[in-house]
C-alpha cells in the first residue's frame, strides 16, 4: 500500500501543480513584464523549474503505478504502451505532455 501511495501522490501532485501553473501562466507573465529585467529572468526561471519538476513528478507517478499495476514484464508493458498510443491517436489528442492524461479522463 505504501508503494502505491507514493506513486499516487506523485501523480496527483504533479497533475495539480501543472494545472495551477497553466492557469497562472499569463497573469504571472503580465506581472513580470512590469518588473525589471533581472526579476523577469529570475521569475521565468523559477516558473520553468516548478513546471519541469511537476512534470517529472507526474510521469514518475504514472510509471510507478504502471509498474505496480501491470508488472515489469516486457510484453505487458509493451502491450499497455501500444494500446495507450492507439487510444490517443484515435482521440486525436494534441502532442503535449499534460494533455494526454486529461483528454482520456474528459
Amino acid at each position: 500500500m505504501q508503494r502505491q501511495l507514493s506513486g499516487l501522490i506523485c501523480y496527483v501532485a504533479g497533475l495539480v501543480v501543472r494545472i495551477i501553473l497553466d492557469m497562472a501562466k499569463f497573469p504571472f507573465g503580465k506581472f513580470l513584464r512590469a518588473r525589471p529585467d533581472s526579476c523577469q529572468v529570475f521569475g521565468n526561471w523559477i516558473f520553468n523549474a516548478l513546471y519541469a519538476l511537476a512534470g517529472v513528478s507526474f510521469w514518475r507517478g504514472v510509471w510507478f503505478l504502471l509498474r505496480i499495476d501491470v508488472g515489469i514484464e516486457t510484453y505487458k508493458l509493451l502491450f499497455v504502451l501500444l494500446g495507450s498510443l492507439f487510444v490517443l491517436v484515435l482521440n486525436k489528442v494534441p502532442k503535449s505532455l499534460i494533455s494526454s492524461p486529461l483528454a482520456i479522463s474528459i
